[in-house]
């Protein structure tokens, strides 16, 4: 960090009215300001502002703008930074956001930017249960039905959703996964299951979709003692893991619909 002084801050709220009595400006103003100029010659630009020093802005880094929106560097240029994140207005922005380099307060903290990245997954309808397409799944597997937790690494710059078992990256080096609409390709004894909006084809059963979400719920309960799978008046045996990828394709479906 340097040690020059680029700005000055309102250090208090209950300065504003006495402030405004010298001069009605914003909260926050440049030294070359007559702002600057007002409250040094009143002698309170030190006993009601604090002051906001210039900052070395390093590549590949998060930073924190006025707005408390998060933008990480990717280049600069003379007193100007582009890079991607949130603008001003909170829109994400792709790698052609420009701002000037003392619009920059500080540098974001590893929570900080995993907070803004869940929520601007959660937003682009990247939650568990969704199907995915990203650059970071490889052939038959390029498509995914994603579950677990968020997690965030700094030094990969990646958020993932993971389990124990499973880990996919829903955001790397600027770039999102995508959420997509997919009828799964699922076989119950012999039958391709034949989706429809609200109901699903097995053979000659027509079953309402609430009907498997209601079974999924419940043998998710009762898979702890061992049951995992339904016998349909002996015409079929549907599993859990079927179930569960019906129940997936359902919710990718409403939540896609509450996103257009």
């Amino acid at each position: 960090m340097k040690n020059k002084i680029i700005k000055y801050q309102l250090s208090k709220p209950e300065y504003r009215e006495a402030a405004n009595s010298i001069l009605n400006t914003s909260n926050r103003f440049s030294v070359d300001s007559n702002a600057y100029n007002a409250f040094k010659k009143a002698g309170v630009l030190d006993l009601w502002f604090e002051p906001i020093y210039e900052q070395d802005i390093e590549l590949n880094n998060w930073y924190v703008l006025p707005s408390g929106s998060i933008y990480f560097v990717t280049k600069i240029n003379g007193e100007r930074v582009s890079g991607y994140g949130l603008d001003y207005h909170n829109t994400w922005f792709d790698g052609s956001f420009l701002c000037h380099i003392n619009d920059i307060e500080r540098k974001a903290t590893n929570n900080e930017v995993k907070t803004m990245l869940t929520k601007e997954a959660i937003k682009r309808g990247l939650v568990e249960g969704v199907y995915i397409r990203s650059l970071w799944l490889c052939g038959d597997t390029s498509l995914k039905s994603i579950t677990g937790n968020y997690h965030f690494s700094l030094t990969l710059q990646e958020l993932t959703i993971s389990t124990c078992y499973d880990s996919y990256i829903l955001f790397s080096e600027g770039i999102w996964a995508e959420v997509v609409e997919t009828k799964p390709k699922i076989i119950i004894d012999g039958y391709e299951v034949i989706f429809n909006n609200n109901t699903i084809i097995i053979g000659s059963v027509i079953l309402s979709k609430y009907v498997i979400i209601d079974w999924y719920n419940s043998f998710k309960v009762m898979g702890k003692y061992g049951v995992t799978s339904v016998i349909y008046q002996d015409r079929f045996t549907i599993s859990m893991k079927h179930m569960k990828l019906i129940v997936d394709y359902y919710k990718t479906r409403k939540i896609n619909s509450r996103l257009l």
